[in-house]
């Protein structure tokens, strides 16, 4: 039987990790794969790699990794199951709470299935619970371990045949990319798991019963008003958030103080609803499946589901598409946090599935065995508390008005270095709401910098101007303690960038979006190349664009007029293109009405379908008309029962706006209808189709619903 478990590293004898780290050092914080591994079956054929990097804590430099996995192939003995399992541990003694689940779960597992084998059929629910439940039971009981304030969360994914149950306790994750049905290049992120937090409306009443307060930090401290607002989150979207979650707390003492609703251990946090019965799904593998994810939250504390996905598909091997995904985490705590936090990945490649009965047009999404919202915990777009004290503070436009002319910014480039730079700008978080287009341009303006071996690129507590793309080389990151140190040394080693095997990393992008001291040094290990974007470019580009006329037609917006200027500057920063072609469909008639759109440029038609297939139109709509209330914008998920066609630029946001009842009867569907270059900007909305596409295109921009939202009962928006 295939067996791999994980022993992250630690520290180790002979390490002194209040020196700086050497390169050997920095590899012993990561424990991963030889070389990614395949398993067969009749049925599908697996390849998978696993990675696990050690966080770095300031005041803990030498803590174990809390993170543990676990993969077994031939599982049970059986050649068509495999099964695949990470474990976030938390508290003193988390990364014993880890170890031991990873140790016990499996054999659990393979008892339980034993005995729920009835004729040949087999349980599989009842017997993943049960091996939940009796794994929990065993920490317990085990003396070596203090689970009292301590414990661990679980993803598993049990695979077998073709079939997947998904197993899960906590905010671990495990996702699916599914090819698109109309575009064969596009894969989108298919949840397998639910993130089980007090963000959960479900959740939080459940643990309220048991008898819990449900807080954040702040408003235990008394910094932050009492209120329970956070909505009823869909996993993934993109939220900015401080840092700062709803946490499980006794009615009478400050404490626990998990961020989670379910996990292994926790004893204390047991008697107030935290147990560990898991959530199990069931999904059927399919030709147009193309890989599957299985990650600690280190991972989707600031990624979502679609991110990783986008990340993972550029590459053919397993291993190093967690090597970038988890550089990519990496990075962006650094730049958010004062610390970073355990990561782990395992990646698991699909092919060679057998489509016998495989219907390409059927809806093969997961089968909830346990009813539940869609709540989950938001990613995170803004810096901690704990980081903002630091300094980081958003930009003002300092430098908005400044004029530059682009052209002074065009650098000669190779078609092999443009596609390496647009790669990287493809996985990077910053640049996920910008076009094609956008993404030209930006490759254009960036510009050579040769360096060499031991030089300093970015000095520690400098202002931030400029974001790189590591086209070659290596470059360690050094964090300093002192100001007689960051002049020096730099400081400790706490992670490298290195361009290899394809992978060209990044780092800066906070400089562009922040008024930030750098929160490190950065130094070139060999020579080596950057390509590097200035800010004021980027911010002409992205941030400057339509942005007066977005801002009036934003103000003009009812749900939208108790947002301060600030938050309105926000929300423009964040929005990005999306191209259509003229006659395209934008939101069908029928469809969920999930979407608020403002026209920047060109006209719209809205248009209503009778029950003969015939159109009408019922409304023309011109530059800086916006679209609100009803079924057709964000205050509801209702069936749209209109459609629109658009020549046009528009802006758009997802909801929750509001929830506020609205009149059912206003229009919700758009089309494009005629024009050339026109633009449409939306917020990111599973919903939004392009339909018969043809003649000249047209730009949409967009922005995720989740920049704002309702945050008090007195109807109070906060834009993120």
């Amino acid at each position: 039987m295939g067996c791999m478990q994980g022993r992250p590293a630690d520290g180790q004898d002979g390490f002194d990790e209040n020196q700086p780290l050497s390169q050997k050092e920095i590899q012993a914080r990561i424990v991963a794969s030889d070389v990614a591994t395949t398993f067969s079956t009749d049925l599908v054929d697996l390849r998978y790699a696993f990675l696990s990097q050690r966080g770095y804590y300031p005041d803990s430099p030498d803590k174990a990794n809390q993170d543990d996995f676990c993969i077994k192939t031939k599982f049970g003995g059986y050649k068509d199951r495999a099964l695949f399992a990470v474990f976030d541990g938390h508290g003193t003694y988390g990364d014993h709470c880890a170890n031991f689940c990873a140790e016990h779960l499996h054999n659990f597992v393979e008892k339980e299935l034993e005995k729920y084998n009835k004729s040949g059929k087999i349980d599989v629910k009842k017997a993943l619970k049960s091996a939940f439940i009796k794994t929990n039971e065993q920490l317990h009981r085990n003396n070596r371990i203090r689970d009292d304030l301590s414990g661990t969360t679980c993803i598993l994914v049990l695979i077998i045949g073709k079939v997947m149950h998904i197993a899960n306790i906590g905010d671990s994750r495990a996702i699916v990319a599914k090819q698109d049905h109309a575009n064969k290049d596009k894969l989108n992120a298919i949840a397998l798991s639910y993130d089980q937090t007090p963000y959960r409306k479900d959740e939080r009443e459940r643990v309220k019963r048991a008898g819990a307060r449900v807080l954040t930090m702040g408003q235990i401290e008394g910094s932050a008003p009492l209120h329970e607002d956070w909505g009823d989150l869909k996993l993934g979207d993109e939220l900015d958030e401080d840092g700062d979650p709803p946490r499980v707390w006794s009615k009478t003492e400050n404490y626990p103080g998990t961020a989670f609703t379910r996990s292994f251990g926790d004893s204390e946090a047991e008697k107030l609803g935290v147990f560990a019965e898991p959530e199990i799904d069931v999904r059927t593998i399919t030709p147009n499946d193309k890989f599957i994810c299985i990650a600690s939250d280190g991972v989707f504390e600031f990624l979502t589901n679609q991110a990783v996905v986008d990340i993972v598909k550029r590459y053919q091997d397993p291993l190093e598409a967690n090597r970038v995904v988890v550089q990519e985490a990496y990075q962006a705590w650094l730049d958010l946090e004062v610390r970073t936090d355990d990561i782990t990945m395992i990646c698991v490649f699909l092919s060679g599935v057998s489509d016998v009965n495989f219907d390409p047009t059927a809806a093969e999404e997961v089968s909830h065995l346990t009813p539940r919202s869609e709540g989950a915990r938001p990613v995170r777009r803004q810096v901690s508390r704990k980081a903002a004290q630091r300094g980081l503070v958003l930009a003002k436009g300092e430098d908005d008005n400044e004029p530059i002319n682009l052209e002074d910014f065009v650098s000669e480039k190779t078609q092999a270095e443009r596609d390496r730079i647009l790669e990287t700008l493809v996985g990077s978080f910053i640049f996920q709401h910008t076009n094609d287009d956008q993404r030209t341009i930006i490759v254009d303006a960036m510009q050579r910098i040769d360096v060499k071996a031991g030089e300093r690129v970015i000095k520690q507590g400098d202002s931030g101007d400029r974001f790189y793309v590591v086209d070659s080389g290596e470059f360690e990151v050094r964090l300093g303690r002192t100001q007689e140190e960051i002049d020096s040394t730099g400081g400790e080693v706490v992670f490298v960038y290195r361009s290899a095997h394809g992978v060209n990393p990044s780092f800066g992008e906070l400089a562009l979006m922040y008024s930030k001291p750098r929160a490190a040094s950065i130094f070139a290990v060999t020579d080596g190349i950057l390509w590097g974007l200035d800010r004021r470019v980027f911010r002409k580009l992205l941030i400057r664009t339509n942005r007066p006329n977005l801002i009036r037609t934003l103000r003009r917006v009812e749900v939208l007029k108790v947002l301060s200027s600030n938050q309105v500057q926000r929300l423009c920063d964040m929005m990005a293109e999306v191209k259509f072609n003229t006659g395209d469909y934008i939101i069908k008639q029928y469809e969920m009405g999930d979407t608020f759109y403002i026209i920047m440029e060109g006209t719209a038609k809205v248009t209503q379908e009778s029950m003969l297939g015939i159109e009408k139109v019922l409304l023309n709509m011109k530059e800086n008309d916006y679209l609100e209330s009803g079924r057709s914008s964000t205050t509801n998920r209702e069936p749209r029962m209109l459609s629109r066609r658009r020549r046009a630029h528009v802006f758009t946001l997802g909801r929750p706006l509001s929830r506020r009842s609205s009149d059912p009867s206003l229009p919700s569907s758009i089309r494009i209808a005629s024009g050339a270059n026109r633009s449409l900007s939306r917020a990111r909305s599973p919903h939004l189709r392009c339909w018969s596409a043809k003649g000249s295109s047209t730009r949409m921009n967009s922005a995720g619903c989740s920049f704002v939202r309702l945050r008090s009962r007195a109807q109070r928006l906060r834009a993120h």
